[in-house]
Protein backbone atom coordinates (compact mmCIF):
# COMPACT_ATOMS: atom_id res chain seq x y z
CA UNK A 1 0.00 0.00 0.00
CA UNK A 2 3.03 2.22 0.36
CA UNK A 3 3.49 2.90 -3.23
CA UNK A 4 -0.34 3.24 -3.76
CA UNK A 5 -1.12 -0.30 -4.80
CA UNK A 6 -3.54 -2.78 -3.04
CA UNK A 7 -1.74 -6.11 -3.25
CA UNK A 8 -4.72 -7.67 -2.29
CA UNK A 9 -7.38 -5.82 -4.91
CA UNK A 10 -4.86 -6.72 -7.14
CA UNK A 11 -4.98 -10.52 -6.67
CA UNK A 12 -8.27 -10.42 -6.57
CA UNK A 13 -8.71 -8.83 -10.15
CA UNK A 14 -5.46 -11.31 -11.21
CA UNK A 15 -7.79 -14.37 -10.05
CA UNK A 16 -10.77 -13.34 -11.73
CA UNK A 17 -9.40 -12.57 -14.90
CA UNK A 18 -6.98 -15.58 -14.92
CA UNK A 19 -8.68 -18.27 -12.68
CA UNK A 20 -9.71 -20.27 -15.70
CA UNK A 21 -9.56 -24.14 -16.52
CA UNK A 22 -8.44 -23.66 -20.00
CA UNK A 23 -5.31 -22.19 -18.80
CA UNK A 24 -4.70 -25.36 -15.88
CA UNK A 25 -3.29 -28.90 -16.22
CA UNK A 26 -4.39 -31.08 -13.27
CA UNK A 27 -2.48 -34.28 -12.50
CA UNK A 28 -3.73 -36.75 -9.83
CA UNK A 29 -2.06 -39.62 -8.27
CA UNK A 30 -3.87 -42.16 -5.70
CA UNK A 31 -4.38 -45.93 -4.69
CA UNK A 32 -8.12 -45.35 -5.02
CA UNK A 33 -9.16 -46.79 -7.79
CA UNK A 34 -9.89 -44.72 -11.56
CA UNK A 35 -13.45 -44.47 -11.41
CA UNK A 36 -12.76 -43.33 -7.79
CA UNK A 37 -10.19 -40.58 -9.12
CA UNK A 38 -13.24 -39.72 -11.71
CA UNK A 39 -15.74 -38.89 -9.67
CA UNK A 40 -13.63 -37.01 -6.82
CA UNK A 41 -11.84 -34.92 -9.90
CA UNK A 42 -15.21 -34.03 -11.29
CA UNK A 43 -16.73 -33.43 -8.22
CA UNK A 44 -13.70 -30.56 -6.80
CA UNK A 45 -12.86 -29.01 -10.29
CA UNK A 46 -15.91 -29.63 -12.66
CA UNK A 47 -16.94 -25.54 -11.47
CA UNK A 48 -13.92 -24.18 -12.26
CA UNK A 49 -14.60 -21.63 -15.30
CA UNK A 50 -13.70 -21.59 -18.48
CA UNK A 51 -12.76 -17.66 -19.02
CA UNK A 52 -11.04 -18.38 -21.83
CA UNK A 53 -7.97 -16.62 -20.36
CA UNK A 54 -4.77 -16.00 -22.19
CA UNK A 55 -1.82 -17.57 -20.58
CA UNK A 56 -0.46 -14.36 -18.34
CA UNK A 57 2.79 -16.18 -19.09
CA UNK A 58 2.91 -15.84 -22.94
CA UNK A 59 4.33 -13.13 -23.15
CA UNK A 60 7.29 -13.31 -21.22
CA UNK A 61 8.65 -16.72 -22.32
CA UNK A 62 12.44 -16.54 -23.34
CA UNK A 63 12.27 -13.36 -21.74
CA UNK A 64 12.09 -12.75 -18.60
CA UNK A 65 14.09 -15.00 -16.36
CA UNK A 66 12.52 -16.15 -13.27
CA UNK A 67 15.61 -15.24 -10.97
CA UNK A 68 17.79 -12.44 -11.14
CA UNK A 69 21.29 -13.72 -11.96
CA UNK A 70 22.61 -11.90 -8.94
CA UNK A 71 20.20 -10.48 -5.81
CA UNK A 72 20.98 -10.33 -2.09
CA UNK A 73 18.76 -12.46 0.02
CA UNK A 74 15.11 -10.85 1.22
CA UNK A 75 12.75 -11.17 3.17
CA UNK A 76 9.05 -11.10 2.64
CA UNK A 77 6.51 -10.40 5.30
CA UNK A 78 3.04 -11.50 5.17
CA UNK A 79 -0.09 -10.18 7.58
CA UNK A 80 -2.55 -12.88 6.14
CA UNK A 81 -6.20 -11.61 6.60
CA UNK A 82 -7.84 -14.70 7.93
CA UNK A 83 -6.17 -17.75 9.63
CA UNK A 84 -5.01 -20.52 7.24
CA UNK A 85 -3.67 -24.04 8.08
CA UNK A 86 -1.64 -24.07 4.86
CA UNK A 87 1.26 -23.03 3.31
CA UNK A 88 2.27 -22.86 -0.66
CA UNK A 89 5.81 -22.33 -2.26
CA UNK A 90 6.61 -22.41 -5.58
CA UNK A 91 9.49 -22.13 -7.73
CA UNK A 92 8.93 -21.38 -11.25
CA UNK A 93 10.77 -23.29 -13.90
CA UNK A 94 11.84 -21.20 -16.97
CA UNK A 95 10.31 -22.90 -20.23
CA UNK A 96 12.03 -20.88 -23.01
CA UNK A 97 9.44 -21.06 -25.48
CA UNK A 98 5.89 -22.41 -26.24
CA UNK A 99 6.94 -25.08 -28.38
CA UNK A 100 9.22 -26.27 -25.02
CA UNK A 101 6.15 -25.53 -23.11
CA UNK A 102 4.06 -27.65 -24.95
CA UNK A 103 6.56 -30.72 -25.58
CA UNK A 104 7.26 -30.92 -21.90
CA UNK A 105 3.23 -31.19 -21.08
CA UNK A 106 2.46 -33.41 -23.53
CA UNK A 107 5.18 -36.18 -23.19
CA UNK A 108 5.52 -38.66 -20.67
CA UNK A 109 8.47 -38.86 -17.96
CA UNK A 110 10.63 -41.75 -18.14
Amino acid sequence: KSNGIDVRDELLKFHKKYYSSNVMTLAVVGSQSLIDLELWVYKYFSNIPNRKAVDPAIKWWGEIPPYLQKSSPSVLEIIPISNSNTMSLVWPVWIKSLQERDLILNSKPE
